[in-house]
């Protein structure tokens, strides 16, 4: 809970620069844009969604302002959202979590996370989201390259286009 909705209640859409920094990775990561590239990785197992796609679920973080709430509606958004994530048992939700966050097996650590979607005192979205803010997706190298080429295309080339700007431009 309360972490997660404090922290990450309104995340705002991407108006990142030098996405091959630290600073860079942190701010595509933390922004809107970011985390509805996070929804088609990790709960779809989709790595290219489309620019099209994934600003819908960015502009949804923004409007709803809660990218819980937003991660709850995108695993019920449709059959293959449920079939990949949204109707999964706990623990398969949390392989999920594992091997497409971090590419690899769940742990000794993981009963923490079925157990976590076995309760109801939160929902499936607030478990994700504080899944996905431990250190070690966020500090995975891979992942951040996945989010990179979904919300700025090209950011590995020589000359990377501009960053995706805020809803009514800037």
């Amino acid at each position: 809970g309360f972490f997660v909705v404090k922290i990450f209640a309104a995340a705002p859409r991407a108006n990142c620069s030098a996405p091959k920094t630290a600073a860079g990775y942190k701010c595509y990561y933390d922004s809107a844009d970011g985390w509805a590239a996070k929804f088609y990785i990790v709960m779809l197992g989709n790595n290219n969604p489309g620019t099209t796609n994934n600003n819908w679920w960015a502009d949804r973080i923004v409007t709803n302002g809660s990218v819980g709430t937003t991660a709850d509606q995108f695993m019920q958004s449709s059959a293959e959202a449920k079939a990949a994530f949204g109707s999964l048992s706990a623990s398969a939700k949390t392989a999920a979590l594992y091997s497409r966050a971090l590419g690899r097996a769940p742990d000794a650590g993981a009963s923490t996370w079925t157990d976590k979607f076995n309760t109801t005192t939160q929902t499936d979205g607030a478990v994700f989201v504080e899944f996905m803010q431990q250190s070690e997706p966020y500090n995975n190298a891979a992942l951040h390259d996945k989010i990179l080429n979904i919300v700025a295309p090209g950011w590995n080339t020589t000359t990377p286009p501009p960053p995706p700007q805020p809803p009514g431009g800037n």
